[in-house]
């Protein structure tokens, strides 16, 4: 590729040299012939392309039910079990529909899941899932959707009554991690592991009084301590994770700047003036982990 570049780049110093003339005249046009240059190759064609990390699937017309957020962050975990009706519950009946918990720490044994669950969180919005089916008395189909909300028209999981049957839907969670499934037509256990969840990024933007003006819904309260000092509560530990307090460019002109600290689930900020004295400002809190 570097031959091509060095090829274009000569002919066009060429051609403007020969538009300019006088001082340049030493580099024309002519100094660079094609018939000076040795046979190139031709471009290969036949690359394979770069190795592409799998992308997170969508939330919109992927999932299962309607998830009403917009722009959520996806955070996989390591595939981890939360159904399986062999150890637990039996196999789901014709017409059965039963909740059951993706999300939180707790009911996940009485379902044959793992013990404490799996490390999605409450605040959860919806959850990459692989189902699969097992020893089915017959064709049927599954219907999933956040446990609580409308039952929706389409079908997360198909299977025939040969072999055990596999899909990888995107379920909507309630606000206490539940989904809710319906088994139409056969029996049949179901085995139901999670891949990952989606959920809004821990963003918001706090008054200079400690109001919050505008957040994600992760914020759980702000407590304003004093001068320029600020601690912000979120809805889950933030070990680990990296704060990020932003000012207007209106206080950062004129030399305002933030500090921020992790301690748990908090995030203490500190803004200072260009004196380096406390002051009170609007900012905006990002955090990543």
């Amino acid at each position: 590729m570097s031959m091509y570049i060095r090829l274009r780049t000569a002919i066009v110093i060429g051609t403007l040299a020969a538009l300019i003339g006088g001082g340049m005249a030493s580099i024309s046009a002519s100094a660079v012939r094609l018939t000076d240059l040795p046979n190139l190759p031709p471009a290969p064609t036949d690359l394979p392309s770069a190795p592409v990390a799998p992308a997170a699937p969508a939330v919109g017309a992927a999932a299962v039910g309607a998830v009403t957020t917009s722009e959520l962050d996806f955070v996989p975990v390591a595939p981890c079990r939360v159904v399986d009706t062999r150890a637990a519950g039996g196999k789901f009946a014709s017409g059965a529909s039963r909740a059951l918990f993706v999300g939180g720490t707790v009911g996940f044994l009485g379902q044959g899941g793992t013990g404490n669950g799996c490390g999605v969180p409450l605040a959860a919005k919806a959850v990459a899932l692989s189902i699969t089916t097992g020893e089915a008395t017959g064709a049927g189909r599954i219907v999933a959707w956040a446990d609580g909300a409308s039952q929706p028209n389409s079908t997360a999981l198909s299977y025939l009554s040969s072999g055990s049957m596999t899909g990888n839907p995107i379920v909507p969670l309630s606000t206490t991690g539940k989904i809710r499934l319906l088994n139409v037509k056969a029996a049949t256990h179901l085995v139901i592991d999670v891949a990952g969840y989606y959920i809004a990024p821990m963003v918001a933007t706090i008054g200079s009084n400690g109001s919050i003006q505008s957040s994600s819904g992760r914020v759980l309260s702000v407590n304003h301590a004093g001068t320029g000092a600020y601690f912000v509560s979120f809805d889950r530990p933030l070990t680990g994770c990296a704060a990020t307090a932003q000012v207007s460019a209106y206080a950062f002109a004129e030399g305002v700047t933030s500090r921020t600290r992790v301690d748990g689930s908090l995030i203490d900020v500190r803004l200072d003036n260009i004196s380096h004295n406390p002051t009170d400002r609007d900012f905006t809190l990002m955090i990543l982990c």
